[in-house]
């Protein structure tokens, strides 16, 4: 199994206490799942690491089966935890649904910082989506749940027009993936600098990216529901090798 989702597993089925793995279950849990023990007199192995560091194939991803918001925070938004996923029946999704104010989640400490990466590295901002109420009673609109980040000054919002979603009566019905690349050092596609920024201002707002959110709030009413799940930091990098 991959390091990383072997520690997410642990992690996820609840395996290790603030001052250690709890031994007993851990071995339990890897006769059952042809795991690799881990070296019991290390510290905790955290979920996320604390900050980017332009690695190659790094992924950071933040996922809801242990039922918290992960450090996430519910802007005018009520929350629960669901089954039915993206992954199958028995996957744990974050269920949101419309409050009076613009609605959003707010991404946790991790997810902020440097956003930039190396020149031979291609870092993406991902996550799974689904509308299962567009607020709309009268027919089933298509629309783009997207992302909004703030940083050194500048605000930029990200939605994907090749990713189209109805509640479940429409015909874009449905989990689907988003995916934003966020390192380049010219504003990549379906990125726009809002208040009036110009574009050139995009390696500066990478640079010091202190918010993000994720929402869906198309009307007045207070009707829209969405799912959100896989909230993920990936980086790609091309080896470069010397003539």
């Amino acid at each position: 199994m991959n390091p990383y989702y072997q520690i997410r597993a642990l992690v996820d089925a609840d395996l290790f206490t603030p001052t250690g793995w709890n031994t007993e279950k851990v071995k339990a849990y890897c006769v059952q799942n042809s795991c690799d023990n881990p070296t019991f007199n290390r510290p905790p192995v955290k979920p996320i690491p604390t900050e980017l560091t332009g690695k190659s194939n790094e992924i950071y991803c933040m996922s809801f089966e242990d039922k918290t918001l992960q450090g996430c925070e519910a802007m005018s938004v009520s929350t629960d935890f669901n089954v039915g996923g993206p992954k199958g029946y028995d996957d744990i999704y974050l269920r949101c649904g419309d409050q009076p104010g613009v609605s959003y989640i707010k991404l946790p400490q991790v997810f902020l910082g440097d956003w930039t990466a190396q020149d031979n590295c291609t870092r993406t901002i991902c996550f799974d989506a689904q509308i299962f109420n567009d607020g709309d009673e009268s027919k089933h609109n298509a629309y783009s749940i997207g992302l909004r980040v703030t940083g050194g000054g500048y605000t930029a919002s990200f939605t994907d027009v090749n990713v189209q979603m109805t509640e479940q009566d429409g015909k874009y019905r449905g989990w689907h993936h988003v995916c934003a690349t966020i390192s380049s050092k010219n504003i990549p596609p379906g990125w726009v600098m809002t208040g009036g920024a110009n574009p050139s201002a995009w390696p500066a707002l990478m640079k010091n990216v202190t918010g993000v959110t994720i929402g869906y709030d198309t009307s007045t009413g207070q009707n829209e529901v969405f799912g959100l799940d896989n909230i993920c930091i990936k980086t790609d990098c091309i080896e470069l090798k010397s003539r």
